[in-house]
């Protein structure tokens, strides 16, 4: 496993075990470092950059999940979509 932004991979894994499942944009938004700060320059700066990190760890694993919203306007529409969803893979020994 590459080193690359090791620091960034193990805050968005303690996030992960401490919120659950997380998309790539959640964790880019969300994830800080240990004194409060965004990983700005140190962190990945897309969630593509994200999903390409956490694809190359093996604590992680990603899985398709559907979400569905609701727009209303003339009438109620309805659209789904798929993102990817990360989460912790937990080893069981």
């Amino acid at each position: 496993m590459r080193t690359r932004k090791m620091n960034w991979r193990n805050a968005a894994y303690e996030y992960i075990l401490m919120n659950g499942p997380a998309t790539a944009t959640k964790l880019v938004e969300e994830v800080k470092q240990k004194n409060g700060r965004d990983f700005k320059i140190r962190g990945p700066p897309h969630p593509n950059a994200a999903s390409q990190l956490l694809r190359v760890d093996k604590r992680f694993e990603s899985r398709m999940v559907r979400h569905r919203t609701q727009a209303i306007g003339d009438g109620i529409t309805y659209m789904s979509y798929e993102v990817c969803e990360w989460s912790v893979v937990i080893d069981e020994e």
